[in-house]
């Protein structure tokens, strides 16, 4: 023990400082210490040097003749180095600054060799297969002393599949370094619960570990795509298909041929032959493990049918050799629905010379007397006369060419609603052809409830 005595006046004070420990070397944690005065005063107690902030109190000042016990706590900053360090406790007197006393005692930090792994993050917690696994995290040494030839090791495992990878590390006390690592899936992992552990060793000896679980979705896909070649008259193509899913997966692959070219169809693999009226279907059930291919060909034949088309060409062309007299055709163009179910419809007149002039031309049509018309022309305005059983519509065309074409327009309305439909009488072109007048009726025109 370290005592100090200390004159003060004429009375000699004895202050004597105590810590209560097994060893001379105190270690970071909480003690208790036993001061002795002589001398009835207020006295205070303190710790010196550059660690003093490490030091704290039960209580700072007291009141004593005699023996006192105090407790205190020595905590060193986290990661201290590893060493022996000095700190020197003082008791004083508060009325006289002469009177005091010094005991210093020695804390030993031990070397600790310890590093975690912190802030261990993965992407997200369910993958499909072919996504990135991706793997971050921070390496900490919390230990008092540097360190080198850290290992990590990263482990992903799951239904039939292991991958490691291993990172090195060196640190110096408290340093931190970040890591990263992907893993790649594919149409080879096993849907399932997957591990991602994380293994921190140096020299074989376990640090620390961290683990994680994430989940491979089950994912069945089988990729089609259908590649044709033409030859002369022959279609050929091929359904190339691939399982890139992670399990088992039957796909329902389906063709369609317009009658009657599917009388010409070949195919490698027999379908199912499903008649759909102007169609028919083929259908073929196709089952592939994951990664497994198939391929289906099919080959149609058009030559009958080039032959059949070169005579119905070449009849249609005896046919157009005779045929050029005029046409006159009524479409409606537009139908609009109004309130109470009334129509408003804008109707063309396509007419056509065809192969021979035309002269002094009119085009007639007539409006029932359930309509009344809208006098909104786009093309050529007509002459208007009213009649018991309607409006007539005159146009004056004069001379038309060969092969020339004039559209006519015009828009009406219903006075009420439509019930079913109703039909528009035929539109009427007369003209002068090689000076014989002639005639040429259109069609007539329903026009139906939307």
């Amino acid at each position: 023990m370290l005592a100090c005595p200390i004159l003060a006046g004429t009375a000699l004070a004895d202050i004597e400082v105590n810590v209560i420990a097994e060893d001379f070397y105190l270690s970071p944690g909480s003690y208790l210490m036993q001061i002795w005065v002589d001398e009835y005063g207020d006295y205070g107690l303190s710790s010196l040097g550059p660690h003093r902030g490490w030091v704290v109190f039960e209580r700072n000042y007291f009141s004593v003749s005699g023996e006192i016990e105090i407790n205190f706590s020595i905590t060193p900053p986290e990661n201290t180095k590893a060493g022996t360090y000095r700190f020197p406790i003082m008791v004083y007197s508060i009325e006289d600054d002469s009177i005091y006393s010094i005991k210093e005692y020695r804390l030993l930090i031990e070397e600790k060799t310890e590093a975690r792994i912190k802030n261990l993050e993965i992407n997200k917690d369910s993958f499909s297969p072919g996504d990135k696994i991706e793997v971050e995290g921070v390496v900490a040494n919390t230990g008092t002393s540097d360190l080198e030839e850290l290992k990590l090791t990263i482990e992903l495992e799951g239904p039939g599949y292991e991958k490691v990878e291993e990172k090195k590390f060196s640190l110096y006390v408290t340093e931190e370094k970040e890591f990263e690592h992907a893993f790649e899936t594919s149409m080879y992992n096993d849907p399932g619960a997957y591990e991602v552990s994380l293994t921190l060793t140096k020299f074989g000896q376990k640090m620390d570990s961290k683990k994680k679980i994430i989940e491979i979705e089950e994912v069945g896909k089988i990729e089609k795509d259908l590649e044709t070649s033409w030859r002369l008259v022959q279609e050929s193509g091929t359904f190339h298909l691939k399982n890139v899913g992670n399990v088992r997966k039957t796909e329902r692959i389906e063709m369609k041929l317009t009658k009657p070219w599917d009388w010409f169809a070949f195919f490698s693999e027999m379908p199912e032959i499903i008649d759909q009226g102007t169609e028919m279907a083929y259908v073929w059930e196709v089952t592939l493990d994951r990664g497994e291919t198939k391929t289906i060909n099919y080959d149609i034949h058009y030559w009958p049918f080039v032959i059949v088309a070169i005579f119905i060409i070449y009849g249609l062309y005896l046919v157009l050799r005779q045929v050029k007299k005029p046409t006159i055709r009524k479409h409606a163009l537009q139908t609009k629905v109004l309130e109470d179910d009334k129509r408003e419809v804008m109707v063309a007149l396509e007419v056509k010379s065809g192969g021979k002039k035309m002269k002094d031309v009119v085009v007639e049509d007539k409006i029932p007397t359930v309509a009344h018309l809208i006098k909104d022309f786009k093309t050529i305005k007509p002459k208007i006369r009213k009649t018991n059983e309607g409006i007539v519509l005159r146009w004056n065309l004069k001379n038309l060419s060969k092969r020339e074409n004039i559209i006519l327009t015009y828009r009406f309305g219903t006075l009420i609603g439509a019930v079913g439909y109703f039909r528009l009488p035929r539109a009427v072109l007369k003209a002068k052809i090689n000076n014989v007048l002639t005639e040429y009726f259109s069609n007539s025109l329903k026009i139906k409830e939307e």
